[in-house]
């Protein structure tokens, strides 16, 4: 099974738990765009 870690914009006071923005997504671990890709193959499996 995997996980998926957070990747909200944080600005890292309170180690990643301090959310500013929850539909936003961090550049230091990408794009939306680039999340899409794996979860549109997963669905595709079931």
């Amino acid at each position: 099974m995997y996980q998926v870690s957070p990747f909200s914009l944080s600005p890292m006071v309170d180690l990643d738990c301090d959310v500013s923005d929850y539909c936003g997504v961090d550049p230091l671990v990408g794009t939306l765009e680039e999340f899409d890709a794996p979860v549109s193959g997963a669905q595709a499996l079931g």
